[in-house]
């Protein structure tokens, strides 16, 4: 494993930096022998690169428990570093169970040292009550700790914080400056945040035309988020001419990546036939496709399928699996839907089922633009009636206003 020459002539900072330059250079095999001639000595940093390398499969192979071992020995020097990886290792579930509890402490070493990666890692636990109490301030105060270090991810959070008020006093000047900070080091999720802004009024007065704008640049750049807000638009007609098939061909693009609400949403075009022909196979596979990741919207969706018989058949016993595996998870949805999967048990009752895809579809039009729940529940039926007949082909089962 050892580079050419005596070891013994060659210093820890000499090997580090030939390392360093074989790396550059993309020369991963010869990088990580210089890496693991200093390694081998005790330096935690070249430690610390050497996991590194194991983790990306550069120069090696992929190995996970590699990494960590590595990671371990900068950690317990005290490198910071070192104790980031080893957050990353617990925190994304590299070769071992996630457990953001393990994550957070490791984390916690390493910002308190001034690691940003870490800074930004304990701003996101907080932000979402990963392994520690969901908590606004804290979450705005570390992300200020690793957007000041110029970490793009922290700065487009802590845009975000600003733009909505939440954990900091609201500041549209504040949130646009630090999104703008990340967009110029070419932060997708950044142009994102600024087209979302827009779209929802947030912080800045609404516009669809700079919503449409930013977000296209996002997607450009492969933001599935992107990709699927600006199938929303088309699907909604906001600030574009309706276009389902625009909006199909946005939510496919998401879909492509893996990413589930992509599958969510191109299964719902699939299941009402938007944009193309009404395949309820094809619906079905894409909402398994994200309810195999654990999305708790595709598993409710699947749910629906299989309580209604679209594109399988019917099978309450299915029905309540997947039902259960999402509200498990605390999807209220889910949870009321297994109260009405016990209650209709008979045809006239399940007559007044909302489709799956319909239920879904409306929701999620409403929510995102309401103020109060009272205001949700409203657009929520203004929606379904509007749109039961049109997708379903049937008269409304519920009353006319």
């Amino acid at each position: 494993m050892g580079p050419p020459g005596s070891a013994q002539a060659v210093s820890i900072a000499e090997a580090n930096q030939k390392g360093l330059e074989a790396f550059g250079q993309r020369d991963y095999v010869t990088a990580m022998r210089w890496f693991r001639l200093s390694a081998d000595r005790g330096n935690a940093p070249a430690q610390y690169l050497v996991g590194a390398m194991f983790a990306g499969g550069q120069g090696v192979p992929k190995d996970y428990a590699q990494a960590m071992s590595w990671w371990r020995k900068a950690a317990d020097q005290g490198y910071a570093k070192g104790q980031s990886g080893m957050g990353r290792i617990y925190f994304r579930g590299m070769g071992v169970a996630e457990d953001d509890a393990q994550a957070a402490i490791w984390y916690r070493k390493a910002a308190d040292q001034g690691d940003a990666e870490a800074e930004t890692a304990l701003g996101l636990m907080y932000r979402n009550g990963w392994g520690l109490p969901k908590d606004d301030a804290q979450a705005a105060l570390w992300f200020r700790k690793g957007a000041e270090q110029g970490w793009a991810v922290a700065q487009t959070n802590l845009g975000v914080m600003y733009l909505a008020g939440e954990g900091v006093a609201r500041d549209s000047a504040q949130g646009m400056l630090w999104l703008h900070k990340a967009v110029d080091q070419n932060d997708a999720s950044a142009e994102q945040a600024i087209g979302t802004a827009y779209r929802d009024g947030t912080g800045v007065a609404q516009d669809y035309a700079q919503a449409l704008v930013w977000l296209r640049k996002a997607a450009d750049h492969g933001d599935a988020l992107a990709q699927i807000k600006i199938g929303a638009l088309y699907m909604q007609g906001q600030g574009v001419t309706e276009d389902d098939a625009q909006a199909v061909s946005w939510y496919r693009k998401a879909a492509d990546q893996g990413y589930a609400s992509g599958q969510n949403m191109l299964g719902i075009m699939y299941e009402l036939g938007r944009g193309v022909p009404k395949d309820y196979a094809q619906a079905m596979r894409l909402f398994r496709k994200s309810a195999d990741q654990g999305d708790s919207s595709g598993q409710v969706l699947v749910g629906s399928m299989y309580r209604d018989g679209l594109g399988v058949p019917v099978d309450y016993a299915q029905a309540k699996i997947w039902y259960h595996k999402a509200a498990d998870r605390g999807f209220e949805q889910a949870q009321k839907d297994l109260v009405d999967l016990e209650e209709q048990t008979h045809a006239e009752a399940r007559k007044l089922r909302i489709p799956g895809a319909l239920a879904f579809l409306c929701f999620f039009d409403a929510a995102p633009y309401s103020k109060t729940a009272a205001d949700a529940a409203q657009k929520y039926d203004v929606c379904l009636r509007t749109n039961w007949k049109k997708y379903t082909g049937g008269s409304l089962p519920f009353p006319e206003d």
